[in-house]
């Protein structure tokens, strides 16, 4: 059975088989029997002097992965090569801008204004260094420093850290929180990276205007008390194909995404002993879906590679 949108497609093969008696070899996607979605090669033409013709289908499915696989690793070298020289570059320049900073904390003493800012300054170098080096090591192990933290906390220092992002658009977060107040034991900084990753692809996704909402409520983790939270957006939504490589590393619709965000988000969450899922939500929009055991990360489970 031919998907809807290659149908066109093979009207116009149909059309080519009438009106010249052949038809170049041409691809489209296709499902078989148990419903997978395949592509194939597809050509025919009729026999001269006869009323029948010969067909032909070439399954094309793996030849497709392996040239996705391949520009993966094309683009995989690529980003790492960029990236080594990035970060070297970064960190020497985030070390002469601390030290600019704690040169300028000596000279306002008697400002405790300029002080905080300073301060507020120099955390975000400090978060700024570790998400080169996070992305650096993507296939390094993920080292975490868990404590009892609020869940809402980490949204909300990631929304606020996507100031500029919304500067210029009509953009609000609403937030549906049921129960108690929903604490785990994680790791602070590294949840934030998950919800500022969530939280910028929804305001990517969506356009003017923007309604993003977080939900968190009690859940259950393999019999375990957890907390689930979602990220839902107003956007497109995701088709199947998007839904299903959502998490790849690398894979991404954006032109300019590096495709890592969501395979980031799920390596944390992981790493946390928890789930994270794309939600099949009724409304419009897309939503991710995250549960999170409240005791935080089993033993042994402090590192993932």
């Amino acid at each position: 059975m031919t998907p809807q949108e290659w149908r066109p497609r093979t009207r116009e093969a149909d059309a080519e088989l009438e009106t010249t008696g052949r038809v170049r070899p041409y691809t489209k996607e296709y499902f078989d029997r148990d419903g997978r979605r395949l592509r194939g090669l597809f050509g025919g033409a009729q026999l001269t002097g006869r009323p029948d013709g010969v067909a032909f289908m070439v399954d094309v499915t793996e030849l497709r992965h392996a040239q996705e696989r391949a520009l993966q690793a094309e683009r995989v070298a690529a980003i790492g090569e960029a990236m080594t020289g990035l970060i070297h570059e970064g960190r020497n320049a985030l070390q002469r801008g601390h030290a600019c900073l704690e040169m300028l904390a000596l000279h306002v003493q008697d400002r405790p204004e300029a002080l905080g800012l300073i301060t507020r300054v120099q955390a975000a170098q400090d978060q700024l260094h570790r998400l080169y080096e996070d992305i650096r090591g993507h296939a390094a192990p993920i080292r975490l420093t868990c404590r009892d933290c609020a869940l809402s906390a980490a949204w909300h220092e990631a929304w606020a850290g996507l100031a500029h992002v919304r500067c210029g658009r009509t953009a609000t977060l609403r937030e549906e929180i049921g129960g108690s107040a929903m604490r785990v034991n994680g790791d602070p900084f590294h949840l934030g990276i998950v919800f500022r990753n969530l939280l910028e692809n929804a305001l990517a996704a969506a356009s003017d205007l923007v309604e993003i909402v977080v939900q968190a409520g009690p859940s259950e983790l393999e019999d375990h008390p957890a907390v689930r939270g979602a990220v839902r957006d107003n956007g497109p939504g995701l088709d199947a194909e998007q839904s299903r490589r959502a998490f790849d590393p690398f894979y991404t619709t954006k032109a300019k995404g590096t495709g890592l965000g969501l395979a980031i988000a799920r390596r944390i969450v992981v790493l946390h002993g928890g789930r994270i899922a794309i939600g099949e939500s009724r409304r419009a929009g897309s939503e991710i879906q995250i549960t999170l055991p409240v005791s935080g990360p089993r033993v042994g489970q402090s590192e993932l590679r």
